[in-house]
């Protein structure tokens, strides 16, 4: 139990560190691209049944986050 308690400490501590960095859109975009991608591992890995709905939406929120990312990228080199 203690360790379950340190790891949700630093899980929080890490949160607010990327928030600080970033922005609070992004740490959301970030969490949202890292369950998708968790969502295809479960597929390979347990053999998940995929639907085409959710194939569809796994695909459409890594292709936003990545075109998000990209935008952010260049907004940057402009400032």
């Amino acid at each position: 139990m203690t360790v379950t308690g340190v790891m949700g400490f630093a899980i929080g501590l890490v949160t607010v560190m990327q928030v600080k960095a970033t922005s609070p859109l992004t740490h959301n975009i970030s969490g949202t691209a890292k369950a998708a991608v968790q969502s295809l591992l479960a597929f390979y890995i347990w053999g998940n049944e995929a639907t085409l709905k959710g194939v569809l939406g796994i695909f459409l929120v890594i292709f936003g986050s990545g075109l998000y990312t990209w935008v952010q990228m260049f907004s940057v080199h402009k400032k």
